[in-house]
């Protein structure tokens, strides 16, 4: 079973949040382990010239986890991510056909 609803390929839904900075910069980071918004940010900034505010984190984290990608704990803006098993399923698959 596809960890992705719709039409688009397992591999099609990886390389497209792969490709979104921000997002891949979310993912990449939380392969470490858990981490705030306030983390991420920080992590991200690094390699942003112009900064990201934390609400622009915020709201990329909040659609890979409408996406059931990542989960959170914690309320408003601050809140504390981990990766799902669904990304897990979903990058074995992708990596399987690239």
């Amino acid at each position: 079973m596809s960890p992705v609803s719709g039409s688009m390929s397992a591999a099609e839904t990886y390389f497209r949040i792969m490709a979104n900075d921000v997002q891949r910069l979310i993912i990449e980071n939380l392969k470490e382990g858990e981490k705030t918004t306030s983390q991420l940010t920080e992590a991200i900034n690094k390699y942003s010239p112009t900064g990201i505010p934390p609400l622009t984190v915020y709201l990329h984290a909040w659609l890979l986890e409408r996406k059931g990608f990542l989960e959170s704990k914690g309320e408003g803006i601050e809140r504390t991510y981990k990766l799902t098993d669904k990304w897990r399923q979903l990058e074995a698959e992708a990596q399987k056909k690239s």
